[in-house]
């Protein structure tokens, strides 16, 4: 049974909320769109928003429930890149009483991913880099899924030939032409080319100082970064601002910094700390020395589906009974020893309460206080907690557009304030196919990518929310429409994921601030995972966390089974 707060409802409302309204919910979701200016058909996908925000508007109120079933070592609460990469930590190391809730119909979060046209795609996080010897915690995963296939006498990874992504990586347009750089190199002047090579060089010596205790300022995780605060001040300003103050100058300089921080952290270069903004573009440059770039090969590795090849391989070691999607989870308590974690069920429309040693919260922090009620001492620190829209589209077309070279990644140049400069392009799904170029006018998936920054992100949000199938599509079409002037003639299906909260934002003081080093302190028997309390949008951090949380699992449990054989 569920109980409603029928007081906070009015009776339309209510109706609309009644229990054959939300077993309705995934119809309205996969129902599909017509536009008469769109000559083709596609649905809205992903998760329940409208149940989700029931819930945050206390319009859901769960009945109290006995628990059921015995005593797991850890309930994980998410079940998105953190969470999976938890449970594969516990799973690793002997503890398979573990129970993995996840909301949505799959498990990866924003790692998710589908299958058409011949081909599967990625729904949002869809490749990984050479991971360097900071981030070796990766390495036996890497090593199980034959991404790395052994080692060189340095300890550099030598990774599988076949993940790599193939060269052109990327094709950029211009307005006028394609080139094959993610720098507009043909719209460069003399002092364009001065500038970039001067910053290529910065980011270089960057990427391989030491910091004065030895370590390396910028690598990943950033648990492994120096704590020298030469570096770490950079965290206290924008990225622009630190351009500014190296005196950069230079537009196209600055549409390739910003596009680069859009693309990977959801956030412009004008908002963005600058620590986490030369973290990444420092790797990118890592290789200024091409005998170097020899000895440490640093590569882009991608699958059709994403990122979802990484959760696939994590996960491949769960039993059924590891797993609950479709559970959202709605309440957890710390009692003095266990901890009640309490989820509805929207395929059985019912709740479940379940009793654990430990609980890993590996969700968006915003959720937190929605979920434990006892925050008063810490809700203040997350304020610091923004988070990103996106947009991730699916387009099924004819064949590939031939108007250009094939390419994995396709974006466009225009000016930093031009109103249309907005998106990231696509990513051709099956680029990785050894076959393409056999299957150059066979139908094929484009991927789209845009993060929604232009007017603010809780404005951003809200329209995103707001505006139906017919709006995104048309936007869509009318930006991919700027490369590919025909680009109507070859959809037959176009597909759209909102993400209302799909990153966190690396602003100014986050990452090394006080907020997110109090949110990611345990509570009780109550870990925290997730990539925000690692304060960067990315497969490793959010791995990273993940198994951090999960040794704390293990410290726990061998100290309980210790206690309990004194």
């Amino acid at each position: 049974m569920i109980f409603w707060d029928t007081n906070s409802l009015n009776r339309r409302d209510f109706l609309k909320t009644s229990f054959s309204g939300i077993l309705s919910l995934p119809f309205v979701l996969e129902s599909c769109n017509k536009t008469n200016s769109l000559n083709f058909t596609g649905k809205i996908v992903g998760e329940d928003v409208k149940l989700g925000h029931l819930f945050r508007d206390g319009k859901i109120i769960p009945p109290p429930t006995k628990p059921v079933g015995g005593l797991y070592s850890c309930i994980v609460v998410g079940g998105g890149c953190s969470g999976v990469a938890a449970g594969w930590r516990l799973n690793y190391a002997g503890v398979n009483d573990f129970l993995i809730l996840e909301k949505g119909s799959q498990l990866g979060g924003t790692a998710q991913s589908g299958v058409g046209n011949g081909t599967e795609h990625s729904w949002g996080a869809h490749y990984i880099e050479t991971p360097p010897p900071e981030a070796n915690f990766l390495y036996p995963l890497y090593e199980d899924l034959g991404i790395i296939l052994g080692y060189k006498d340095d300890g550099w990874p030598v990774v599988n030939s076949e993940f790599v992504v193939k060269e052109p990586e990327i094709h950029l347009y211009t307005g006028k032409e394609w080139t094959p750089h993610r720098y507009p190199y043909p719209l460069a002047n003399k002092k364009d080319l001065n500038e970039f090579q001067r910053f290529r060089k910065k980011m270089y010596e960057f990427y391989h100082t030491r910091g004065d205790d030895g370590k390396s300022p910028f690598t990943l995780p950033i648990q492994a970064t120096s704590t020298d605060n030469k570096y770490r001040k950079l965290d206290l300003i924008t990225m622009k601002d630190y351009m500014l103050s190296e005196r950069y100058n230079s537009s196209l300089l600055d549409w390739y910094v910003d596009v680069q921080c859009r693309d990977n952290f959801g956030t412009r270069y004008d908002e963005i700390s600058a620590w986490v903004a030369v973290n990444y573009l420092s790797t990118n440059f890592s290789h200024f020395d091409p005998e170097e770039e020899k000895k440490h090969p640093s590569q882009v590795l991608s699958w059709a589906e994403g990122n979802q090849y990484l959760v696939k391989g994590m996960s491949k070691g769960f039993k059924e009974e590891n797993i609950r999607l479709n559970a959202m989870v709605v309440d957890i308590r710390n009692e003095k020893d266990y901890s009640l974690v309490t989820y509805y069920q929207s395929k059985e429309n019912r709740f479940y309460t379940h009793k654990a040693k430990s609980v890993i919260f590996a969700l968006p922090k915003f959720l937190l206080p929605r979920i434990y009620k006892d925050m008063k001492d810490r809700i203040q620190y997350l304020s610091k907690f923004e988070y990103a829209p996106w947009i991730v589209a699916n387009l099924y077309v004819k064949y590939p557009p031939n108007n250009k070279q094939l390419a994995w990644d396709n974006i466009y140049y225009r000016k930093l304030n031009d109103p249309y400069n907005w998106s990231l392009g696509y990513i051709l799904a099956n680029y990785q196919d050894n076959h393409l170029l056999n299957k150059m006018h066979d139908p094929t998936i484009l991927t789209f990518y845009a993060p929604l920054l232009r007017t603010g992100i809780d404005n951003e949000r809200k329209t995103l929310l707001n505006n139906d199938w017919n709006y995104w599509a048309e936007l869509i079409v009318k930006d991919l429409s700027f490369m590919h002037p025909n680009i109507t003639d070859l959809i037959e299906r176009l597909d759209i994921y909102k993400w209302g909260h799909a990153m966190i934002r690396s602003k100014p003081g986050f990452v090394w601030g006080r907020e997110r080093k109090e949110i990611a302190k345990p509570i009780k028997q109550i870990y925290m995972a997730h990539c925000d309390i690692g304060g960067l949008p990315i497969f490793e951090q959010a791995a990273y966390s993940g198994i951090q949380s999960a040794e704390s699992v293990l410290s726990l449990l061998n100290k309980s089974f210790t206690k309990m054989i004194k």
